[in-house]
């Protein structure tokens, strides 16, 4: 599933109002998220980071993997497109990952994205990781970020 979102994010495949709106004429390409004022254009970057309508869930995932790169603009983000320690890049690509992935569902599900559903997600998706031990190093820099989260 998330390799999937992430090819999709990835290659701008994701059915964003702007994407939609490029091959229907009739559809606007504002945002229509619940409670998002609907005056920006709904592109990967507004949906996952920028939107009101995310209860700040995005921006608060991206100003936490920020403190960890040298830096990075909200689109380089969404892009996963970052300077990381080579030590940090599975865990920081993880957490982007599987969090622009539950606020991307969430959205689609016509619900409000919230930050403690997020953080609730990746913490079950870190125990279902661990138990792997195959990432061990990955766990801990991963249980790292999350408690800055």
């Amino acid at each position: 599933e998330l390799i999937s979102f992430l090819f999709k994010l990835l290659h701008q495949l994701l059915t964003t109002q702007e994407r939609v709106s490029r091959t229907n004429n009739n559809i606007s390409p504002l945002c229509k998220a619940p409670g998002c004022p609907s005056i920006d254009v709904e592109d990967s970057v507004h949906a996952l980071i920028k939107c009101p309508g995310n209860n700040g869930a995005g921006q608060a995932v991206f100003e936490c993997i920020k403190s960890y790169t040298a830096s990075m603009s909200e689109e380089q983000a969404v892009r996963l497109e970052y300077d990381v320690d080579s030590e940090l890049e599975f865990a920081v690509t993880w957490v982007l990952g599987n969090a622009f992935l539950k606020i991307w569902e969430m959205r689609c599900a016509g619900k409000r994205p919230e930050l403690y559903i997020v953080r609730a997600d990746l913490e079950a998706k870190v125990s279902l990781l661990r138990e792997t031990r195959r990432h061990t190093n990955d766990v801990v820099q991963i249980g790292s970020i999350l408690e800055n989260l």
